[in-house]
């Protein structure tokens, strides 16, 4: 597989590399009920090593020090985003925005949100955002839609929650479960199975 770089309108250029899977974490801020019950400590117990910048390209490293815990711990990663209230902008201009030129030229982008299920942990609101502070989808199909009415293109769009080992197409009015396939060419003994592969 090649990794691109395009500009906004142009072709991509491609580069004999293999394709890549960045890992960006953003950390949401504390709660009110969470403050409260930290006695209005509102610190994290996850930052930088050292004197990083994490404006660079280069891979950083994250400490998990959770003085409640004996956590301690320490990660490579591609990006890391702390607790700041518009940080979901950010990763979309920074880690995102440059992967929607590509899919006008037949590559792929996929990003995707994981973290504790039901817990409050950020993956709605970094996903979906709010009216005031849009989050990676909405700015993502702002960005793609804009390409599409500037150049005459059209883009297909798949918007899929995976939630307990199940997939649901999120843009059916009422969303269902559809079948997950290996491949493209998923078959019963009625025929193709229409999903995802």
């Amino acid at each position: 597989m090649e990794t691109q770089s395009v500009n906004l309108l142009g072709t991509p250029s491609k580069q004999a590399a293999v394709s890549k899977v960045m890992v960006v974490v953003r950390v949401r801020p504390f709660l009110p009920r969470e403050i409260t019950a930290r006695n209005g400590n509102s610190k994290s117990c996850v930052f930088l090593l050292g004197h990083q910048d994490n404006d660079s390209s280069d891979e950083v490293s994250v400490h998990l020090k959770d003085p409640n815990t004996s956590r301690n711990e320490c990660y490579r990663l591609d990006s890391f985003f702390d607790q700041e209230d518009d940080n979901v902008r950010r990763i979309f201009y920074r880690e995102v925005n440059s992967l929607i030129p590509g899919i006008f030229h037949g590559f792929n982008a996929t990003v995707f949100a994981y973290g504790a299920t039901g817990t409050g942990s950020g993956k709605t609101y970094t996903m979906q955002g709010t009216e005031e502070h849009p989050g990676l989808m909405p700015l993502a199909m702002s960005t793609i839609l804009s390409i599409c009415q500037s150049t005459g293109y059209i883009a297909e769009i798949s918007y899929y929650e995976v939630y307990m080992d199940r997939c649901y197409d999120l843009l059916e009015v009422k969303p269902e479960e559809i079948s997950v396939s290996d491949d493209k060419d998923a078959r019963s003994s009625e025929g193709p199975v229409p999903g995802a592969y």
